[in-house]
């Protein structure tokens, strides 16, 4: 404030704002209320300076904060923004964020293959060498961000080893660079691909890092993250005592102002739950799961939420006919998202249904064309059920 008005001044306010946003992220997370401050001043900035390129840099930073507070389609929207800007002025890094920032909102709203291709074209786009400054620009490094979210959209679109393979990949990148935010985001969706193969060991170990690196930088969105995905896997292990330490995730999580990735989250409590017998509180946690996702526009693990009240009631011996639609519910809805994964689960509770109907021949009608269309993840918890 005590220099000059003019363009310089504001150029060099713009790499503070920036810089501030960033740093708050990893200390505050993404959706906390002073990082969307800093990176909305250095929009303002960007815009009065008339420069394509920062204005580019601003938008996107802005979309992470404002989807990651649980509005999709604008941080969606201004996600498209940012990339039409960084195509006009050319600039590779502005390039590789925005299609990274589309991915995310994109593929928390159900659009998987779309959310696929984004993060490729900015992995395609990312470089290493010309880019090491990009970690600090919005956080957590963009090539961490196009592998961890497209291993994520690989594994709904039925590739769990290119899935996991991608993960890796991505906590391999991580470490190269040294810089610990990307590296507990690499772990942490590690971690979580480890969950949805049913791999509960690696769960565990993974996930094991991110709290570490968590607690030692004092990052508290990965933590909550962190903490849950571990006890998920304690409690798949048999350690039933780690549920308390579940229960206790979201309110970490959401005390950063964030709620995206929160329905998948409570499916995580509720299939918790639902182990240990306590299935009245599994039906809690998926209605809350359901109800964020509508409130949000988060869809992407709507269908596995309507196949785990139906595998609830079933364990609760409930209304055969609920249970039914439920999970036909649950099938048009992962086939209308191309989610062969949610597919696959909820035509073998369906086709479990019907077998214990005695209808073995529609079960089998149902189930094989599905399992059959998988090339890969064999070994896997879902295609060995």
């Amino acid at each position: 404030n005590k220099q000059p008005a003019g363009a310089g001044r504001d150029e060099r306010e713009f790499s503070l704002q920036m810089a501030i946003g960033a740093s708050l992220v990893a200390v505050r997370g993404y959706a906390h209320e002073e990082a969307g401050v800093a990176f909305r001043r250095a929009l303002v900035l960007a815009e009065a300076l008339g420069d394509t390129l920062r204005t580019a840099e601003a938008v996107t930073a802005v979309s992470i904060f404002i989807f990651n507070r649980g509005d999709l389609a604008t941080g969606a929207t201004l996600a498209e923004r940012a990339l039409v800007l960084a195509e006009r002025s050319g600039g590779a890094g502005p390039m590789v964020a925005a299609h990274v920032h589309i991915s995310m909102p994109r593929h928390l709203q159900g659009a998987f293959r779309l959310a696929l291709l984004h993060a490729e074209k900015a992995s395609a786009l990312y470089d290493a060498e010309k880019h090491p400054a990009l970690a600090y620009r919005y956080g957590t490094d963009l090539g961490c961000l196009a592998l961890g979210w497209g291993a994520w959209s690989l594994w709904q679109l039925g590739r769990p080893d290119a899935a996991r393979e991608r993960a890796q990949a991505a906590v391999e990148h991580a470490r190269r660079l040294a810089h610990p935010l990307s590296e507990a985001f690499a772990l942490l969706f590690e971690a979580w691909i480890h969950w949805l193969r049913g791999d509960v060991e690696a769960q565990k170990a993974a996930s094991a890092c991110v709290i570490e690196v968590a607690e030692v930088q004092s990052f508290p969105f990965w933590l909550g993250f962190g903490r849950a995905l571990h006890a998920s896997a304690r409690v798949a292990a048999g350690e039933w005592e780690a549920l308390r330490a579940l229960e206790g995730a979201p309110t970490l999580i959401t005390s950063t102002g964030n709620r995206a990735a929160l329905p998948a989250l409570f499916q995580q409590l509720a299939e918790a739950q639902r182990t240990v017998g306590e299935s009245e509180a599994a039906m809690r946690s998926i209605e809350a799961g359901l109800r964020v996702g509508i409130d949000t526009g988060q869809r992407f693990h709507e269908a596995d939420l309507l196949r785990e009240e139906a595998d609830v009631l079933v364990a609760r011996r409930g209304d055969a006919e609920r249970v039914e639609t439920l999970l036909s519910q649950a099938l048009e809805l992962a086939r209308a998202q191309e989610s062969k994964s949610f597919e696959l689960r909820a035509a073998t509770s369906l086709a479990r249904l019907w077998r214990d109907q005695g209808k073995r021949a529609d079960a089998r009608d149902l189930l094989a064309p599905v399992y059959g269309w998988f090339t890969e993840g064999f070994e896997t918890k879902d295609l060995q059920e």
